[in-house]
């Protein structure tokens, strides 16, 4: 998915910026960098040359839409401009940003840099989670891969709060391991619940991978539905 700078969306931002009485004044700013090319989990710099303008003469700007993919991060000088690379562990088509440096007053930008994320293609078994009701005292959430492996794919995971709470709902899990073998396609991680014999409604709870070796993964949260017990 290619995206790129709105002009449309940069000129309302800028004109809810108050405007220095000397910003067109000063000469134009320019990034050094033409560009940048990144792979998940990496950042990158671009550097501004601001002339003889003053911080507070313009602005550095990037589409709206950029997160999660990428993080921008300007520096209090505004001088340079961190992009990262979020690592997201989905295999995808090449991402695209552009970030603009502007005058305030003017028309149109300045200048601006396109930062890319390098494609990545996955051949191998690609890695999900199935969502789950939860009965009173075990809840299993499937760990489905599209083909079976050639070699062991083994998880990491952790269970995050929600409605339903540990310890008290269930049996908190921090850093849990599971590994899928050659030849299959499922594997089960079980999660107790905590019951205490008292009314509730229904409350649920996530489960999050942390990391996966050996699989790309589609969808790595699972939800864990307890079911209420209200009557």
């Amino acid at each position: 998915m290619i995206r790129s700078v709105s002009t449309s969306s940069l000129v309302l931002a800028l004109l809810m910026v108050p405007i220095p009485a000397s910003a067109s004044e000063c000469g134009a700013v320019s990034i050094v960098e033409s560009g940048l090319t990144l792979s998940e989990g990496t950042s990158g710099l671009l550097h501004i040359d601001s002339g003889d303008c003053a911080p507070g003469q313009y602005e550095i700007l990037t589409d709206t839409v950029s997160p999660p993919d990428f993080d921008v991060t300007v520096s209090p000088s505004k001088k340079e401009v961190n992009v990262y690379a979020v690592m997201d562990l989905l295999p995808e088509t090449e991402d695209e940003l552009e970030v603009a440096v502007w005058r305030l007053g003017q028309a149109q930008p300045d200048d601006s840099a396109k930062v890319t994320i390098a494609g990545e293609s996955f051949l191998g078994p690609i890695l999900s989670l199935s969502n789950v009701r939860g009965g009173e005292t075990i809840a299993q959430v499937r760990v489905n891969l599209s083909i079976p492996p050639a070699a062991d794919v083994n998880f990491v995971y952790d269970l995050f709060d929600g409605t339903a709470t540990s310890p008290g709902d269930f049996a908190p899990i921090t850093g849990g391991r599971g590994v899928i073998r050659p030849g299959q396609t499922e594997g089960t991680i079980e999660v107790r619940m905590q019951t205490d014999g008292l009314a509730e409604p229904e409350e649920h709870f996530t489960l999050r991978l942390r990391t996966v070796s050996g699989a790309g993964v589609s969808d790595e949260t699972a939800v864990i539905t307890i079911e209420g017990n209200e009557t």
